[in-house]
């Protein structure tokens, strides 16, 4: 059966999604008679470079909605329900019959995301496909809090690795108290203005130092960062290069990647070692997209969530290494990876002026 067999009563679907928070734009957006006369292929062309481009707002949301719309197919509709699980809202439940029934017709990738926003929501997902048969010992290391999802499957994946969702209610208690215990907060970012400002001693002066994926190199001076680390906060997709993390806590950015992070493989050093793995509520990520109409940077959604953990909100927080000008002007934006350009999917300005306001209110202090 093809993937792009139509799903039965695919229109009900498609009409019944709400998208809640999606009139998010402030330009006007692309409408359903706006992308009248634009055909299938067009559409979802235009969706995923929206998508790819980090164009979180209403006019992408109508262009996969269109697609769903004119192609009626299992993988129009996964998505579609993908690109509104992104912007920070989950599946409803109303719409889990007509997921599980896709699934029957999806290949492995779309049917491990179909499945992942199933198991957000429910226990009543499908068994696995006839294809996975043959690698389920090898998706026990490829995607363990999928299968943590679904009571059912738990065993096929690796009973051992579900704690990444069956304890995270508890381990991000246990990190609300470890944060109330520290007096003093240094977050870290990775801007280039680090290298030379021989701020290392007064960063690993604090009680709990923060830092962000490739946080140290031979390109960067410890008498610059610091060395202490006590909580490593990653991107899913990021690859460390020569870093012997011994901290205390792991986060992982993104919309609550539990069910969304189809590969943990990067991940388990750390698992072995017992260090907790933390993912950011999707709330957190939800309002700041409608802030930004784009996907937020690991250091903001992290601090958007600290502010939030903290009753102070960032008072006692004190923040280095986040660039405060454009990140165009000039210089090394990164002080570990000279070479590394900004990211293209972030709305860096916008960003700047809400971290801006946080520490303003907040009474948080900046270190450089």
């Amino acid at each position: 059966m093809s993937e792009d067999k139509p799903v039965p009563h695919a229109a009900s679907i498609e009409s019944s999604c709400s998208d809640e928070g999606a009139g998010w734009s402030r330009a006007a957006p692309l409408t359903r008679c706006s992308l009248q006369g634009i055909s299938l292929v067009r559409c979802r062309e235009m969706a995923r470079q929206r998508h790819a481009a980090g164009r979180y707002d209403a006019s992408t949301l109508a262009c996969y909605r269109q697609a769903l719309r004119l192609g009626k197919s299992a993988t129009d509709l996964v998505a579609y329900l993908s690109f509104r699980r992104d912007m920070g809202v989950a599946l409803h439940v109303r719409h889990a019959p007509y997921v599980r029934r896709a699934m029957s017709v999806l290949g492995p990738r779309a049917w491990l995301e179909a499945f992942g926003l199933l198991a957000e929501i429910t226990d009543q997902v499908p068994p696995l496909p006839f294809y996975f048969r043959p690698f389920i010992a090898r998706l026990r290391a490829f995607s363990p809090p999928l299968a943590a999802g679904c009571a059912s499957t738990a065993d096929a994946f690796g009973r051992g690795m579900s704690t990444l969702v069956q304890e995270q209610d508890a381990q991000r208690a246990d990190f609300i108290r470890f944060l109330a215990e520290q007096t003093n907060l240094c977050v870290v970012g990775n801007a280039g203005q680090l290298n030379g400002s021989g701020l290392g001693t007064r960063i690993d002066a604090h009680d709990c130092v923060i830092r962000f994926n490739q946080y140290a190199s031979l390109h960067s001076d410890p008498k610059d960062r610091g060395i202490k680390t006590d909580v490593w906060v990653r991107a899913p997709g990021f690859v460390p290069q020569q870093l012997d993390y011994t901290g205390k806590w792991g986060v992982v950015t993104g919309p609550d990647l539990r069910y969304r992070l189809t590969d943990w493989r990067l991940f388990l050093p750390l698992l072995d070692r017992g260090v907790p793995m933390l993912t950011v509520p999707l709330p957190i990520w939800r309002s700041l997209v409608q802030a930004l109409f784009a996907p937020p940077s690991a250091g903001l959604l992290f601090l958007a969530w600290l502010r939030t953990l903290r009753p102070s909100g960032l008072q006692g927080v004190s923040l280095v290494g986040f660039q405060r000008g454009s990140v165009l002007s000039g210089g090394a934006y990164h002080h570990a990876v000279p070479k590394q350009p900004p990211g293209h999917r972030h709305n860096w300005r916008h960003e700047r002026a809400l971290l801006s306001e946080w520490m303003s209110r907040d009474k948080g202090d900046w270190l450089n």
